[in-house]
């Protein structure tokens, strides 16, 4: 399986659909539209051509929060693949990264917070329940004294800022983490210099995680597009994290 294959992510897209037919799409200050998407369009680490006729995208008071785009689908593919035990996730959305980490068969439990009670109800109203899942209604950054194995933070866009620093040491402080995971890590650490990386403590799971997605890339038709990060960025919040790790 290849995240970067357009059949990948057509079907991931087409299979995620699928499930909301006939459900309700529309609360009092969320709802889902669907938009088609042409052009050139946003991979995670590259950009290339596609067409979409329809992708899921979640507005909040009228205002697009996120859609179910092949960025998302990459971005959250190494997350869910290498989820194991009791796994925390901050911010549900459309649901779709909730949704792959409960295949996972090393997942015996998932915690996922969310503060909005209409984007609950539409996950449940959609997806249904599962034995393993609890969603708690609840900002993230209030709650404390959970033990997860794995721990993702899915709140961010394909931007880089400080605030993946500042949201790693409070989630850390706030609960017993294994490992701490965030949206966006891979690019990251992919558009890091290596002699810059070299004399920091990254976690090994990074690594992992970063060094099999770049492998999956360089099997793909894109290996020549990588669009890295800012530089000016990649090395400011570098810097952050080697006060710390």
């Amino acid at each position: 399986m290849i995240p970067f294959d357009t059949e990948y992510i057509h079907e991931e897209i087409e299979k995620y659909t699928s499930k909301l037919k006939g459900k309700n799409l529309i609360y009092n200050n969320i709802n889902i539209h669907m938009k088609s998407l042409k052009g050139k369009i946003n991979g995670y680490i590259f950009q290339y051509e596609d067409n979409f006729s329809i992708i899921p995208a979640l507005y909040v008071n009228g205002k697009e929060t996120m859609k179910l785009s092949p960025e998302e689908i990459i971005g959250c593919y190494t997350a869910h693949k290498y989820a194991r035990g009791k796994v925390g996730i901050v911010g549900l959305g459309l649901g779709y990264f909730t949704l792959k980490v409960l295949e996972n068969k090393n997942v015996t439990e998932v915690i996922v917070y969310e503060s909005n009670k209409e984007v609950i109800d539409f996950y449940f109203n959609s997806f249904g329940d599962n034995e393993k899942l609890k969603i708690v209604e609840e900002d993230a950054f209030k709650v404390r004294g959970e033990e997860f194995d794995f721990f993702f933070v899915d709140i961010y866009y394909n931007k880089l800022s400080l605030s993946v620093v500042e949201h790693y040491v409070h989630f850390n402080n706030a609960h017993s983490i294994q490992e701490y995971t965030f949206w966006g890590m891979e690019r990251f650490l992919l558009s890091c210099k290596i002699e810059d990386i070299l004399n920091i403590y990254i976690p090994e799971l990074w690594m992992s995680m970063s060094r099999e997605l770049f492998s999956k890339y360089n099997d793909s038709p894109y290996k020549d597009l990588f669009n890295p990060l800012p530089e000016n960025e990649v090395e400011m919040v570098l810097k952050e994290f080697q006060k710390i790790l």
